[in-house]
């Protein structure tokens, strides 16, 4: 007998990620490429 599972499973993948300037409050910037 075959059995059949099926699951979604959303996921985000980061292709790039920059880490720009620092900010004022201490943080830095950032700018991302990403697919869902």
């Amino acid at each position: 007998m075959k059995k059949t599972l099926i699951v979604q499973a959303p996921a985000k993948i980061n292709i790039a990620l920059w880490v720009k300037h620092k900010r004022q409050d201490g943080f830095h910037e950032l700018a991302s490429i990403m697919q869902t």
